[in-house]
Formats: C-alpha cells, sequence, structure tokens
C-alpha cells in the first residue's frame, strides 16, 4: 500500500463517521432556554400532532397544549400535580420540577403516560405523542 492510499483511506474514514453520526441524531431543533430554580430539573419537549395515516413528510408537527406532570404512584384525581407546563405550536414546553420520578401526559390525550426521571440541575428531553384532533 502506497503512502498516498494509506492517507486517502485516513480521510475517508473521518468523513463517513462524521456523515453516518449526522444522518443517526437526525434534524436538531431549538433548546428553549432554561434557568433552573435552586434544586429543581426541567422536562423538555414537544407535543407532536396525531395523524391516523403515519406520520407526513419531515415528520411530525408539533402542536399547542397543556401538559401534566405526577409523581410515580399518584394516582389521585383530587390531588394537585406536580406540574403542568403549556408549549406553543411548533414549540417546546418545559416543566421544572424537583428531582425523582414522574409521570408525564398530554391533556388531550388518551396515550398513556410517559415515564421520566428528574435530576437537579438537568435537562430531561421526552416528546409526547396528542390524539386529541386526529388529522
Amino acid at each position: 500500500m502506497t503512502w498516498q492510499r494509506r492517507r486517502g483511506a485516513a480521510i475517508v474514514a473521518p468523513v463517513v463517521a462524521a456523515a453516518l453520526l449526522g444522518v443517526a441524531s437526525g434534524p436538531r431543533r431549538p433548546v428553549p432556554a432554561v434557568t433552573f430554580p435552586p434544586g429543581m430539573g426541567a422536562v423538555v419537549g414537544g407535543i407532536e400532532a396525531c395523524y391516523d395515516s403515519g406520520p407526513p413528510p419531515g415528520g411530525y408537527p408539533f402542536v399547542a397544549g397543556t401538559v401534566g406532570m405526577d409523581r410515580v404512584g399518584d394516582q389521585n384525581t383530587t390531588q394537585t400535580l406536580a406540574a403542568t407546563g403549556t408549549a406553543a405550536a411548533n414549540a417546546d414546553f418545559v416543566v421544572y420540577v424537583a428531582p425523582g420520578d414522574y409521570e408525564l401526559f398530554a391533556y388531550d390525550s388518551s396515550d398513556p403516560a410517559v415515564p421520566v426521571t428528574v435530576s437537579s440541575g438537568h435537562i430531561t428531553f421526552q416528546d409526547l405523542r396528542s390524539d386529541g384532533g386526529c388529522i
């Protein structure tokens, strides 16, 4: 193997790896500015629109809506939720809560709650699917 052939292989390998990483990570979306209250963590995500026929080209858009969080095991509907948050269309919600294990759900959805674990000073990313007003 000549020096030029080895040099070409050395250049091609990182380019292929970078291309694969770009494909695997998917499109990036802006992260909302998050300022943590002392001892709190944040859950950030969007509420994906529901489509009866599957995802549209480009993926699911985010719809406006409200999300709720409850501590794992708190199923009493008369109790106040641990936290709520709202999202505008095509935007993320941000919910601040104390560290712990929670269930996150969209108010207009019959989909089951999604478990999330929140750590102090950290962002947990979790999108939700909305089935309210399926298109």
